[in-house]
């Protein structure tokens, strides 16, 4: 479990969890959406989020989804590990400054 703060100086927890078949909406909410997705070229279509979820899915894909512990255990994000040793953040909303929610 990891203490984040925030802009807003909230303090909370969140821990990381594999990817699974249930977070296919946390992909159609944030490449889903054209407002969410604006900076970065526009939505995918269904086929290709559809195809990413697939590949998270896998148990060696090294995607997780960032679950906040101090709001009831909503999803805010997902990380990816990558074979390079690099970590890709990924926080809906566009604000990683802020913890921001999926579930509507």
């Amino acid at each position: 479990m990891t203490r984040i703060v925030t802009r807003a100086g909230r303090i909370g927890s969140v821990r990381i969890e594999p990817w699974g078949e249930e977070d296919l909406p946390i992909l159609e909410k944030a490449l889903g959406d054209p407002t969410m997705t604006t900076h970065i070229g526009g939505p995918e279509s269904p086929e290709k989020i559809a195809e990413r979820q697939a590949r998270y899915e896998r148990p060696d894909s090294r995607q997780y989804k960032i679950v906040d512990q101090t709001t009831g255990g909503g999803v805010v994000g997902w990380v990816g590990l990558h074979a390079a040793g690099g970590v890709r953040i990924r926080v809906p909303e566009g604000q990683p400054h802020a913890v921001q929610r999926l579930a509507s």
